[in-house]
């Protein structure tokens, strides 16, 4: 009962609380735009934007979104994804257009319906800013002015709240509605530009509109190829499958994002190379969540508590599917996408992953053995050392909202988890958050430690007084039949205690092995300089 209860709660309270009148999940809908070639400029082409559409597509269909996705996907992605292509369109200012119209002719059904709609904007590629100094969106075939977003997407929106997700090179081109920051701009004042044109200029006219807009200090946005994807997309996607979930509710709010987001960020010392990423709420309502990950007949692996370091999870095509530095504070719940098979990989070790359809299976069933293989491809040092350098978890999040300002996130009614499935595979150490155990394997073994100290104390003395025994024997020709007796107390107490104690150790060692409780009371992880125990006691 001790690895199901964490779980029981937590389900139970997810049950009772979609049960409320009045939370029904959202409709959602989304148009996602994703263009490695630059329209002119002299900018060089982007290698991953596409797949970053196609990732963010994945993503949002797996919640049950309808998806209208713009893109033209390379050779090297065609490979990769056989048979994506057939779903895509050219990232085009008509195409766009024509995209718009067949979501709203949905979205008007959807509301119609009495449902509630969410749509969701996002764009990967080049951004500049303009002759005139305002900033714009590379496509296909022309530029996508900010005037031209807002009157194109935002303002011909018929949902009831839009989500504007936007990675794009050159981004403060974006938000400077003056012209291009000067060369000499400090990142503070790039961050306190953003948000001041997010919240006093243009999506004032559009308080159901929320943004997330991220570049970097040197205004470029950088991609990674261990990621295969624009860095801060990859973290967006991980923290929306349920990593960023602070307080648990199966809900990710703006707050959440922006804490996993800056977490993941926070250790690389190059602010360079460190995303400046601005997140800005709908101001009607500043608690609407980007995301339920719940929602759905899905697929969730589930980490206890207790769980220390950086870990993540690669699909059975070989990407990078989410990113986590463990804090080991409270569990985390993600939600998997549709694929035969994962990999939750730590440092050398890993662990197969083959999700329930649908279900949640426990990463403390797993078996993880060594890697066979090191990670592929050249690796950023700043990234490699530093990215998810910080551990992320409700303490962390409380301490971020302080500092930042932004709304605390709130439980939201969301449907529960379904039920956890073990895996076959015989159970393993866990070198991502250390082997967890309750208390009782450790109680039980001090116990056998203790019987078997009994024991050989017994023993000894035994041993001590047959000594004495022979000695008086040796010297009087007689024995001491006091002394005979003790002896042979002594031995039957140390042979009961002696197998008390074998009893004991074996019965320490089957709770070991099996009684692997899902709360994670004690975690035992490794570090550079040895081991960090941490957990509840």
């Amino acid at each position: 009962m001790t690895r199901i209860r964490p779980l029981i709660l937590l389900s139970t309270l997810l049950a009772a609380a979609s049960a409320s009148a009045g939370d029904v999940p959202p409709h959602r809908f989304a148009l996602v735009v994703a263009e490695n070639q630059p329209n002119g400029g002299g900018l060089q082409a982007l290698r991953y934007a596409d797949d970053d559409g196609l990732r963010y597509a994945e993503l949002l269909r797996s919640t049950g979104a309808q998806v209208e996705l713009l893109t033209v996907l390379d050779a090297e992605t065609q490979r990769r994804y056989p048979g994506a292509a057939q779903g895509t369109r050219p990232g085009t200012r008509v195409e766009l257009v024509a995209a718009m119209e067949r979501l709203n002719t949905a979205i008007d059904r959807a509301r119609s319906a009495g449902q509630s709609v969410d749509f969701y904007f996002v764009f990967a590629g080049h951004g500049e800013a303009g002759a005139s100094g305002e900033g714009r969106m590379h496509l296909r075939d022309t530029t996508l002015s900010r005037a031209d977003l807002l009157q194109l997407v935002v303002a011909a929106s018929h949902a009831d709240f839009n989500h504007l997700l936007i990675d794009a090179c050159h981004a403060q081109a974006l938000v400077f509605n003056r012209g291009p920051a000067p060369d000499d701009y400090r990142p503070d004042d790039y961050r306190t530009a953003i948000a001041t044109y997010l919240d006093q200029q243009d999506l004032r006219a559009y308080p159901n509109t929320g943004a997330i807009l991220a570049s970097t200090a040197g205004r470029e946005t950088h991609e990674w190829e261990v990621f295969g994807a624009g860095v801060f997309s990859h973290e967006v996607r991980s923290g929306l499958t349920g990593v960023a979930d602070a307080n648990g509710d199966g809900a990710v709010e703006y707050s959440e994002l922006a804490a996993y987001v800056h977490a993941a960020n926070d250790a690389i010392p190059d602010e360079s190379a460190r995303p400046m990423v601005v997140f800005q709420p709908p101001s009607s309502d500043r608690n609407r969540p980007l995301l339920a990950y719940t929602d759905g007949p899905r697929s969730f692996l589930r980490i206890p508590r207790g769980f220390l370091g950086r870990a993540w999870l690669e699909d059975a095509r070989g990407n990078r599917y989410a990113d986590f530095n463990g804090s080991g504070e409270a569990p985390i719940v993600m939600a998997l996408a549709d694929a035969p098979f994962y990999y939750l990989r730590r440092d050398d070790d890993e662990a197969r992953i083959e999700p329930p359809r649908p279900g949640v299976i426990d990463e403390g069933r797993l078996s993880w053995r060594r890697r066979e293989s090191a990670t592929r491809g050249a690796l950023s040092d700043a990234f490699q050392r530093h990215l998810y350098g910080q551990a992320y978890g409700s303490g962390f999040y409380a301490g971020f909202v302080a500092s930042s300002g932004l709304v605390p996130a709130i439980q939201h009614n969301t449907p529960a988890l379904p039920e956890t499935v073990g895996s076959d595979a015989s159970v393993g150490a866990s070198p991502g958050g250390g082997t967890r155990f309750g208390v009782w394997p450790y109680a039980t073994g001090g116990l056998a430690l203790a019987l078997g100290g009994v024991a050989a104390w017994q023993g000894l003395s035994a041993i001590q007084d047959n000594k004495r025994f022979d000695d008086r024997v040796a010297a009087k020709g007689i024995g001491d039949k006091a002394l005979a007796d003790q002896i042979e107390r002594e031995q039957a107490m140390s042979w009961a205690f002696g197998a008390a104690g074998i009893a004991a150790a074996g019965a320490a060692v089957t709770l070991f092995l099996l009684d692997r409780p899902d709360s994670g009371d004690v975690a035992v992880a490794p570090t550079p300089g040895g081991f960090v125990v941490g957990g509840r006691y």
